[in-house]
């Protein structure tokens, strides 16, 4: 039996014994309350055991998880940050001596956890505060393990000792093409889309002629302002980790001109996100600069039956079978481009290439993502 309990302070964490409960606090798991046992039906055949490392991110994490689960496993999930509390993670990255001892305590805690051993399957997401030896000490204490990394960021803002690791990892992954190119174990792995995403509603019928949904950095509010100028309805939530990195940046070009009204201080829940897509004709993806590797935003809004104007300069090329009309790239420096590229999908009728795009978007699911990175 897997799955999420809530322990005494609510927090979603996953439980491997029945009989227990273990809530995360600080990047330790810490015994909140009993359960009583359940008994297994007869012949039941013991499920395979996994555990995910990695970073909250969105609540992506609970996702893999629960997919893992369906797949067969049993599934725990190890946060790598001692917290996720904004003021905290800034505080231990500026006192990085207080940081690395923290968060050498918090790993030192789960590597004595039983959870931490015996495992089938290990799965490390990016890893921005593993380091090498928590790598080695999972390899020593799970010597039968399939060992995977994943990389959903680029590798410079992920672990870089990952990159030339020959011990520890089984097999190394990336969403990014680029880090693809230059790394030669690194092998190429496009991100997902969840359950929660499909394209149901009607091209007319859509609320919404535009939708973004992202975090601020690099001058996205004034390229999606400029878009939308001129639209008569669209969804935009703008994203920022605390209102005082919100004013420390205030005067980035990311943030100039960003009235304090139009932020929001809390991701948008993944229920609102899939409405809002759900009820939107066109998304804009601006990944960073040096990102290269299409993200979620662009899985999940094709999937929603949305099309897709982004930045990323790759995306034609990687996504080759979805149609034109549902996947415009232009410049990061054109706004005016991508007006005009919203413009023009609005006049278009785009119902049948919708469904070709559809069937096409099912080889991207989070089912298909955790079948490659779990098989032998």
């Amino acid at each position: 039996m897997g799955g999420y309990l809530k322990g005494e302070r609510g927090a979603l964490v996953a439980a491997r014994d029945p009989t227990r409960i273990w809530d995360r606090g600080f990047g330790d798991w810490m015994r909140s309350q009993v359960l009583p046992p359940i008994a297994l039906r007869g012949g039941e055949s013991v499920k395979k055991r996994a555990v995910l490392i990695g970073p909250s991110f969105f609540g992506y994490e609970n996702d893999i998880v629960d997919e893992l689960e369906r797949s067969g496993f049993v599934c725990n999930f190890f946060d790598e940050r001692p917290s996720n509390r904004g003021l905290v993670r800034a505080g231990l990255r500026l006192a990085r001596v207080l940081g690395r001892t923290v968060r050498l305590r918090a790993h030192e805690s789960f590597l004595k956890h039983p959870d931490a051993s015996g495992a089938d399957l290990v799965l490390f997401l990016k890893c921005e505060h593993i380091g090498e030896d928590f790598g080695r000490a999972m390899r020593l204490q799970n010597p039968e393990a399939r060992i995977v990394f994943y990389a959903f960021d680029p590798i410079s803002r992920s672990a870089p000792w990952i990159a030339s690791d020959r011990s520890v990892m089984d097999v190394k992954y990336s969403f990014d093409p680029n880090d693809v190119e230059v790394y030669e174990d690194l092998r190429y792995l496009p991100l997902f889309y969840g359950r929660s995403y499909s394209g149901d509603m009607q091209w007319e019928a859509r609320h919404y002629d535009v939708c973004f949904i992202g975090t601020l950095h690099s001058g996205r509010y004034a390229f999606v302002e400029h878009v939308v100028r001129n639209l008569d309805a669209s969804f935009r939530y703008y994203f920022s980790p605390a209102r005082w990195d919100y004013l420390l940046r205030k005067q980035s070009s990311a943030y100039r001109g960003v009235p304090m009204d139009q932020v929001r201080f809390r991701p948008l829940s993944r229920e609102d996100t899939a409405r809002a897509l759900g009820s939107s004709r066109v998304v804009l993806d601006l990944p960073r600069p040096e990102q290269t590797g299409l993200t979620m935003r662009t899985f999940e809004a094709l999937s929603s039956g949305c099309a897709v104007v982004t930045t990323n300069m790759r995306a034609r090329k990687l996504l080759p079978e979805i149609p034109e009309s549902l996947l415009r790239v232009v410049s990061p420096d054109d706004p005016d481009g991508a007006a005009k590229a919203v413009e023009s999908i609005l006049g278009e009728s785009v119902e049948e290439d919708r469904e070709v795009a559809r069937r096409a978007m099912a080889r991207y699911s989070l089912e298909e993502w955790c079948r490659r990175v779990s098989d032998s």
